[in-house]
């Protein structure tokens, strides 16, 4: 089975780049990330302006903990809840049959932080 988890953060008003200090020191690492006038490099955006901030985030060993842990830190938390759209992806490769389930301590955390969870399973 592999697994990855990614956290979407974004808003017309959201300023992602304090969070790139606050990740360096820890297990969570920034894979994607611009603010709100930076020019884009790919996409509908390719050399024009974005008009919202945006941040994807995924713990280094893809532990969920990790990623829900560095999300709940009191100055990450304050950052987090500037985001109008804050969504928790989890991807899931399986090779017979997919069964995921959450633990209480990880679904309040989720709730916590108004994480919306989208799941995408695929078969390896």
């Amino acid at each position: 089975m592999n697994v990855k988890y990614h956290v979407a953060l974004s808003g017309s008003n959201f300023d992602p780049k304090p969070l790139s200090n606050l990740s360096l020191e820890t297990k969570v690492l920034i894979t994607d990330i611009n603010s709100a006038g930076d020019i884009g490099l790919k996409g509908r955006y390719k050399n024009k302006p974005y008009d919202f901030g945006y941040v994807c985030l995924q713990s280094k060993d893809n532990g969920l903990d990790d990623l829900l842990s560095f999300l709940s830190r009191e100055a990450v938390s304050l950052i987090v809840e500037q985001a109008e759209s804050r969504e928790l992806h989890l991807c899931i490769g399986y090779e017979n049959q997919c069964n995921w389930e959450f633990t209480v301590e990880e679904i309040s955390k989720m709730h916590a932080l108004q994480l919306i969870l989208t799941l995408t399973c695929y078969r390896i």
